[in-house]
């Protein structure tokens, strides 16, 4: 290639990156380099009456437990497909293989959460259960009647 063909292009290149670098700026249209009173120094939108905390709401979570017993009490871990799903609708978990022992345990936001629990193999019928998770309750145990339990599984 000749010489001048890449110094025309070094020069090209050069410029366009100085021209859009002046073009973009930091995002702050009002010219306020500390940030304006909608947003921090970082740009993040912020609400004066968190004095100034960005708007981020993360719900509380809880570790919800559930085990799941047959009749007699025995833990069931084989054969579920479970759903949560929060009562407000803002959120919604899927669960079977990990369950272990007859127990899965979930990060779940505190509130009212409906339990959805079906059998794989039609050894039992739906369940369904709405309980309320907070600090106080986070451990439920729902009864899966006509459930193999693990001991009887395993003997098989």
């Amino acid at each position: 290639m000749p010489e001048s063909r890449r110094t025309f292009i070094a020069s090209t290149t050069a410029l366009t990156a100085v021209f859009a670098a002046g073009c973009l700026g930091d995002g702050d249209e009002n010219g306020d380099e500390n940030g304006d009173e909608n947003g921090d120094e970082n740009g993040n939108e912020t609400n004066d009456e968190t004095n100034g905390e960005p708007d981020l709401e993360i719900p509380d979570r809880e570790t919800l437990t559930l085990r799941f017993e047959t009749e007699d009490g025995e833990p069931v871990s084989h054969g579920i497909d479970g759903r949560l799903s929060a009562v407000d609708g803002g959120r919604n978990h899927s669960f079977g293989a990990e369950i272990e022992a007859g127990v899965v345990e979930v990060a779940f936001p505190v509130g009212d959460v409906t339990v959805t629990v079906e059998s794989t193999e039609g050894e039992f019928e739906p369940v369904e259960e709405t309980y309320t998770l907070d600090a106080a309750n986070t451990e439920f145990t729902i009864e899966l009647e006509g459930a193999t339990s693990d001991a009887d599984r395993e003997a098989e």
